[in-house]
């Protein structure tokens, strides 16, 4: 093989690995998660209190679990507003349990609750749910819909109070993972503490409902400690194709012809 055609053969490599990112940052069918992860408020219905209280409950569950026998679960809850400009297809929950990573051989669980506003007046429609088949093992469906029919629909609310309901679910699911998957002995939490934090709850750090473009879904994946890393693979593509740019151009230039004189070309 020439230098020339290995060149080639290595440009038309880089290209295809480039053009099958891109194509994976466009054709997306579902939608991507907030920064949040575990709390996707896309609705917007859910106070900063709330929204950091299940971030924080998500993100230490999945470490602390992380190193057990069946361990890393994922608990996802999405608020979705349901209107005529929204797209429901891109929010099917058996789409995000395996589009999040979670219905590979994971543990894990994505709820959706649809909402609808009129009026000012806030409504739950209805929820869906997946679970991961792994996970099955320790909670059924059954179990999911008792615990989701006590917590979301046990007394009436209103949009100021729509945090506590959401709040007592995942509460409730974190206790039914702890205890039936982990063996933890207790998991307590208090309604009414809750209720005290989120009415003086300050925050820090700005929450959002806006998806993760692609480049951010994937650095949250590999782990924020790693952007660097990402940042010099792009740099290192961008130049190993401008080399090869510039070895397919100037390739000719790189090798010395030598030709005997003949008699006639002195004269």
């Amino acid at each position: 093989m020439t230098k020339k055609t290995m060149t080639s053969f290595f440009l038309i490599l880089v290209m295809l690995s480039l053009a099958y990112f891109l194509l994976s940052c466009t054709n997306q069918p579902s939608i991507y998660p907030t920064k949040h992860f575990y709390i996707n408020d896309y609705a917007d219905v859910l106070s900063d209190g709330t929204i950091t209280n299940i971030e924080r409950e998500g993100s230490r569950l999945f470490e602390t679990t992380d190193s057990y026998v069946n361990g890393g679960t994922m608990l996802i809850v999405n608020t979705i507003l349901v209107d005529h400009d929204v797209m429901l297809d891109v929010y099917d929950v058996d789409l995000l349990l395996d589009k999040w990573a979670i219905g590979f051989n994971r543990m894990g669980l994505v709820v959706n609750l649809y909402f609808a506003k009129q009026d000012d007046q806030l409504e739950l429609l209805y929820e869906t749910y997946a679970i991961s088949e792994k996970l099955q093992r320790f909670i059924t469906e059954q179990q999911l819909d008792l615990l989701i029919d006590k917590t979301l629909y046990n007394s009436n609310w209103n949009q100021s109070k729509i945090d506590i309901p959401v709040m007592h679910m995942y509460y409730e699911l974190l206790e039914s993972v702890y205890m039936h998957v982990y063996d933890y002995i207790s998991f307590i939490y208090d309604l009414e503490i809750f209720e005290l934090y989120i009415n003086n709850f300050q925050s820090v750090e700005e929450t959002s409902n806006k998806p993760m473009t692609y480049f951010d879904y994937m650095l949250y994946q590999i782990g924020v400690d790693n952007e660097i890393i990402v940042i010099t693979y792009f740099i290192l593509t961008i130049l190993l194709i401008s080399l090869s740019m510039i070895l397919i151009h100037k390739e000719r230039n790189l090798t010395i012809l030598k030709r005997k004189p003949k008699e006639k070309d002195q004269k």
